[in-house]
């Protein structure tokens, strides 16, 4: 019994990709410049140097849109060093935040939903890969 059990769970890490938590859906979508859709229920909040009660700021020289920046190449999954912010703006309520980034080389474009998490920082919740970057 304790063989099979061990079994499975080395099985578990392995289609997770080594987080037990996390579980990473990739959809369709309805939208045309959309490939597909990632959610990475793995995402953690980034951390935030920010105290008290959180306002947003898309001021570029806030700490707040500094950590969407970071929250956004951490969804994309790029160094921020090699991405440029596109757009950055209101996700629909004073907690959500929606960004378009690109990779430098314009080889990867990805439109990225954030969500504020009170004492922890923003979080990316949906990764939108697109097929071009409209304006």
């Amino acid at each position: 019994t304790e063989e099979t059990t061990t079994e499975t769970e080395e099985n578990e890490n392995t289609e997770t990709e080594g987080n037990e938590d996390s579980t990473v859906t990739t959809e369709p979508s309805n939208d045309s410049n959309v490939e597909s859709v990632v959610i990475d229920s793995g995402w953690q909040p980034i951390g935030t140097e920010q105290s008290g009660e959180h306002v947003s700021s898309y001021n570029s020289s806030s700490v707040d849109w500094d950590e969407k920046v970071k929250a956004l190449a951490y969804g994309a999954n790029l160094d921020p060093s090699n991405m440029y912010v596109k757009y950055l703006g209101n996700g629909g309520s004073p907690q959500k935040s929606i960004g378009t980034v690109t990779s430098k080389d314009g080889s990867e474009i990805y439109r990225i939903s954030l969500e504020w998490v009170d004492g922890e920082g923003w979080k990316p919740t949906k990764k939108e890969i697109l097929k071009a970057l409209k304006k």
